[in-house]
């Protein structure tokens, strides 16, 4: 199993203001905690939730132990206020793991989240950061790795690890969130989705994989998966790369997005693709996609080329239309 270092949390904790936790107290199922506190042994909960963490004081060094949801359909670990901290442990069975919540700038770093029912991390509030958050293959169907709830923004997600969850790894719905530097294998539907209740987003240098175990998947259930798949306008989507996914990046009805210096190679059908005759200036340059199985690049609805947008200096061999550069 791949696990994230301390290396980060450590070095931008005196940042965030927190102090190691302190343990003055022993956490208990239901506790709302806020102060900083450590857990000193696992806990299996039926409270809804698990625990909350209230800042700006209240943090929880989970200090390796595991948290369990004993009813699948019940929530995790909620961070309220303002600058609540979770960080090193695990969380078991829950439906969402960890949710972000009310006035944001929490912080969460180094947690594995196993036997995942709907989201791992839900983060439904501003400026929060998000790394180290690790997946197994132990996800449902329809579960959600990290989700950006409308209208969450200025959220950093960066540095985790995500194994097949079921629909999607990351799904982003607010505006002006970095998504930058994550490992998503097998994913059910999508990789990384930013929805239409968005956009001016930044996806950067994530690396999407898909193998057997996804594309059994996505046969059983007469889907595709999408590597990288944008609805929303005015992002940048660069220096990721994608393999073996049905799509490798889609734009998909909307305008004014980036995307630069990407490798789409490999795919099963596209590498890249630009749908729907509504989407206009968008930009496709300098991207490398070879070797996918239908066509590299791909504007079924531009079959000239006469469209507002600009396919520039990319790297590949098999067009549709072959105007596209």
């Amino acid at each position: 199993m791949k696990k994230p270092s301390l290396t980060l949390f450590l070095t931008l904790l005196p940042t965030f203001g927190l102090p190691l936790a302190s343990n003055s107290f022993a956490v208990s199922c239901g506790d709302t905690i806020t102060t900083q506190e450590s857990l000193t042994e696992d806990l299996s909960c039926e409270t809804n939730p698990a625990l909350t963490i209230n800042g700006p004081s209240g943090g929880l060094n989970l200090n390796g132990f595991t948290v369990t949801c004993i009813e699948p359909l019940h929530e995790g670990i909620y961070l309220t206020g303002l600058a609540a901290s979770l960080f090193n442990g695990v969380i078991d069975n829950c439906n969402d793991s960890i949710a972000l919540t009310e006035d944001g700038v929490h912080f969460v770093s180094d947690i594995e989240i196993n036997n995942l029912v709907g989201v791992g991390v839900r983060i439904e509030s501003n400026s929060n950061f998000v790394t180290g958050i690790v997946i197994p293959f132990n996800g449902t169907q329809y579960a959600i790795g990290i989700e950006t709830a409308n209208p969450a923004s200025l959220n950093q997600i960066t540095g985790n690890f995500l194994e097949f969850p079921g629909f999607s790894g990351i799904y982003i719905e607010g505006r002006s969130n970095t998504v930058t530097g994550n490992e998503i294998l097998n994913p059910g539907d999508f990789g990384i989705a930013l929805d239409s209740d968005g956009g001016n987003n930044l996806i950067l240098l994530n690396t999407i994989i898909s193998d057997s175990k996804a594309r059994i998947f996505n046969t059983l259930n007469g889907d595709g998966d999408v590597g990288i798949s944008v609805s929303s306008d005015s992002n940048l989507i660069s220096q990721n790369s994608i393999s073996n996914s049905t799509t490798g990046i889609r734009i998909n009805n909307s305008d004014s997005n980036t995307v630069s210096s990407n490798e789409a190679d490999n795919n099963i059908d596209y590498g890249i693709v630009i749908e729907g005759t509504s989407a206009e200036f968008n930009n496709i340059l300098s991207n490398t996609a070879n070797d996918n199985g239908i066509f590299d690049l791909y504007s079924p609805d531009d079959p000239n080329c006469t469209s507002s947008n600009n396919w520039i200096g990319n790297n590949s061999t098999s067009n549709d239309p072959n105007c596209l550069d």
